[in-house]
């Protein structure tokens, strides 16, 4: 394409030069190059009358607008391009431009208009049937109706996208991101098995750099898979080698820092949500601030470092500045919006029950599986701590269940040994007297004198005074028949009484 530039006289022939500036600009940002200044001077360099090569040059700019998240610049683009699309008769353009049109509304929250605009899109793309055209349109609007919240339709749009992008020969380019969007709406909506699937099935297809971005999800952490990611985590380049495929940004960064939490490499965390931060746009700030941010905020949380608070403070005003400057509604971003509050208000030590209960009403309401059952979870520690041991049961209890079902490992062993610290479930009641003559609660104890804990440290693992944890220590000691907690601990590592075990 440079060459066919350098052999072409813009003074003789405007409208070809700008076409290869527009083609070049598209090149340089598939290889994920700055291909700005090239469409730039694409759209300077063409003539104002109306012209099929207009009509390309404006649409190839509004789309360029679209990908790096500038919603307004992309939408005044747009409405540049398409009458010319309609005076000329470029239906295929026209699909192009109504389909970047759509993506720039709904990214500002005008949902309807965002819609129609796509559904034309797809309309005029089977009426020409143009392979691209129908490949994009199957893209974008399965992801409108996911940024809406529109699960089972967004699914059902690309489900049939997806099969159009393989029957069409484009399943390794526009196919990713339609699988991708699948991914996403089969994860929100607890179809983790399938979604596990599908992200496999994306990572045997995809070439190896940036693309990675698109496989690297929290899905595979939250479930367990801790090595298969940790070594995709590895392989990825680092975020602001990918500029150009912002359509990966959140699953990646959301996946890394899940990563890390579960490995319980909490100062891990922030550095990733900071780059993410500062790199992305504020065009997708506006959707996923809190997708990107909630990791974070848990990770503060887990740290309790000196400087968290003021960490957690910076999060959430990331957050709240999104809510707050929006042009119309932004479902995926309210619903996070108190998941996030809550979160920080862990990290001071402020939360409460009800705000728990309030951010799995609105995530349940919101059609999400996952963090409804994560706040759960925390409003059954609070009830703990509060001495309502039938709403920590049964918040527990629903947790669990919903973990089971998803196959959330990490966070079913959580509530697991929750349950079993604070005798609410089966976890500490399915368990004899053991040997000795301890009870669960005994054995609890002394596994915890084998990890070397002190009696304040055995209170807080188990929800119970320091006093009441040194009363259990010397009655194990009593029924071991030893002298020193160093001589229980040999006694429970010779027997198998130990957390390891």
């Amino acid at each position: 394409v440079k060459e066919a530039i350098a052999l072409t006289d813009p003074a003789t022939e405007p409208a070809q030069a700008a076409l290869l500036q527009e083609r070049l600009g598209r090149y340089l940002w598939v290889g994920d190059q700055d291909g700005r200044p090239a469409y730039e001077r694409a759209v300077a360099l063409i003539p104002d009358e109306p012209s099929v090569e207009r009509a390309r040059v404006l649409t190839g700019y509004a789309t360029m607008l679209m990908l790096s998240a500038e919603a307004e610049a992309g939408i005044a683009a747009a409405e540049l391009a398409l009458p010319v699309c309609i005076e000329v008769g470029d239906r295929v353009t026209e699909s192009h431009c109504r389909n970047t049109l759509g993506t720039c509304l709904v990214n500002l929250g005008e949902g309807e208009h965002s819609l129609r605009e796509l559904q034309l899109a797809l309309d005029i793309a089977e009426e020409v049937r143009d392979p691209e055209a129908l490949a994009r349109a199957g893209v974008n609007l399965s992801h409108a109706n996911l940024l809406l919240l529109r699960w089972d339709e967004g699914m059902r749009v690309a489900r049939a996208g997806l099969a159009a992008a393989r029957r069409l020969g484009v399943d390794r380019t526009h196919g990713v991101y339609i699988e991708s969007n699948l991914v996403e709406a089969l994860t929100v909506t607890g179809g983790w098995d399938e979604a596990t699937e599908r992200e496999a099935s994306l990572s045997s297809r995809l070439p190896d750099g940036v693309w990675a971005y698109f496989t690297v999800g929290p899905l595979r952490a939250d479930r367990g898979d801790l090595e298969s990611l940790r070594r995709d985590v590895a392989g990825a380049p680092p975020l602001q080698e990918a500029d150009a495929l912002l359509q990966g940004l959140v699953r990646f960064v959301s996946g890394k820092a899940t990563l890390a939490l579960w490995d319980q490499r909490y100062g891990d965390v922030r550095p990733v949500i900071e780059s993410a931060l500062e790199r992305a746009p504020a065009g997708l700030l506006d959707s996923f601030a809190g997708d990107i941010v909630w990791p974070g905020l848990r990770a503060e949380a887990e740290r309790r470092s000196a400087d968290s608070g003021a960490t957690a403070d910076r999060f959430l005003a990331a957050v709240e500045a999104a809510a707050a400057d929006r042009h119309g509604i932004r479902p995926r971003l309210t619903a996070y919006l108190p998941l996030c509050r809550a979160e920080h208000d862990r990290v001071r030590g402020t939360d409460t029950i009800e705000d728990w209960l309030a951010v799995a009403k609105t995530m349940d309401d919101a059609g999400f599986v996952y963090p409804p059952t994560y706040a759960r979870f925390r409003a059954a520690e609070l009830a703990v701590r509060a001495g309502d041991r039938e709403q920590a049961a049964e918040l527990a209890a629903a947790a669990i269940d919903t973990t089971s079902a998803l196959g959330a490992k990490p966070l079913h062993d959580a509530i697991s040994d929750l349950q079993r610290r604070a005798r609410l479930g089966s976890a500490a009641s399915d368990e004899s007297g053991g040997r000795f003559g301890l009870s669960p609660r005994e054995r609890e104890v002394l596994a915890l004198v084998a990890d070397g804990r002190t009696n304040r440290q055995i209170a807080q693992a188990l929800f119970i005074s320091p006093k009441t944890a040194a009363v259990h220590v010397s009655n194990v000691l009593g029924k071991l028949a030893v002298a020193s907690r160093g001589e229980a601990a040999a006694v429970a590592h010779r027997l198998g009484l130990t957390n390891a075990s």
